[in-house]
């Protein structure tokens, strides 16, 4: 099978095709994207990861390249595709870098199965919905019935861009990915994924969690913020749920951190696995040196 992604290649994971590109080598990081984006989550981010580590990247079932989810999916399901994939891949273990929407399935892998994760990173997520992510949540539902879903993917780059970003060299290219890869999913689909999203709750989760883990999130970003309401888990609310995690809050970046502050994401990534003793210091030592 080939795929438009130079790089990518198709492997069978529990009766599906799931589209995966790898580059690196060294300790193997699996990344799993938001319900938007599909792997090009990481289109300026893994090229930096993948100085130091075996980057895996791969769409879900249901998003990019990949096959369609099944009828009844669920974060646990993605969670599970996430381990049987580790396993086609012949990798034991692997650090899990979940962004955004695919916060969920990264904590569920994290809290189920401790014994495929050597370490949790999230990204700019949210442990659970409060008034304001609901309403969000609807109204983009509602955009992506009536108007379709580059209509969604210009909402979210609305909120998930910088000021300044929108102004950079580098927007046009970050904007065109997005327009992209929304308009590739079935918006049907789209909305059940996000009414699932609407009702979990990652507190019985993070509870469970016992790998070392990061939580990373841009100072701007209004989509997941480090707070959320009462009713709500902003990152630091999940952070709080995890004994031992860091946290970690990134200055003048909005939600797509990934984008606007990929190095300085890399970097936080790389000290992170430095500190808890899953990367060589000669990496750590030369990066800085780099930077």
């Amino acid at each position: 099978m080939s795929f438009r992604d130079k790089g990518a290649v198709g492997i069978r994971v529990g009766g599906r095709t799931i589209c995966v590109h790898e580059r690196g080598e060294g300790l193997p990081l699996l990344q799993i994207h938001g319900l938007g984006l599909g792997k090009s989550n990481f289109a300026a981010i893994s090229p930096l990861l993948s100085e130091h580590f075996r980057v895996v990247d791969y769409d879900m079932s249901g998003f990019g390249q990949s096959d369609p989810a099944a009828p009844d999916v669920d974060y646990s399901a993605w969670a599970d595709e996430a381990a049987a994939l580790l396993d086609a891949l012949e990798i034991g273990r692997a650090v899990v870098h979940a962004t955004s929407g695919g916060g969920p399935v990264g904590i569920d892998l994290a809290a189920r199965r401790p014994d495929r994760v050597e370490a949790l990173i999230v990204s700019a997520s949210m442990g659970r919905y409060d008034r304001q992510a609901l309403i969000d949540s609807e109204i983009k539902r509602q955009t992506a019935e009536q108007s379709g879903m580059r209509a969604v993917a210009t909402l979210t780059a609305l909120q998930a861009f910088t000021r300044e970003f929108f102004d950079s060299e580098a927007f046009p290219a970050a904007y065109a990915r997005m327009l992209a890869a929304f308009g590739s999913l079935d918006a049907a689909d789209w909305c059940r994924y996000q009414r699932m999203r609407e009702v979990w709750d990652a507190g019985p989760g993070l509870s469970r969690i016992s790998c070392p883990t990061m939580f990373v999130t841009g100072a701007l970003d209004v989509m997941t913020p480090l707070v959320s309401g009462p009713t709500g888990l902003g990152m630091k609310q999940m952070h709080d749920l995890v004994p031992g995690s860091e946290l970690i809050e990134l200055e003048d970046v909005g939600h797509l951190i990934l984008v606007e502050g990929a190095r300085r994401t890399t970097q936080e990534i790389v000290s992170f696995m430095n500190r808890i003793g899953l990367l060589p210091r000669q990496a750590h030592a030369a990066q800085q040196t780099e930077g």
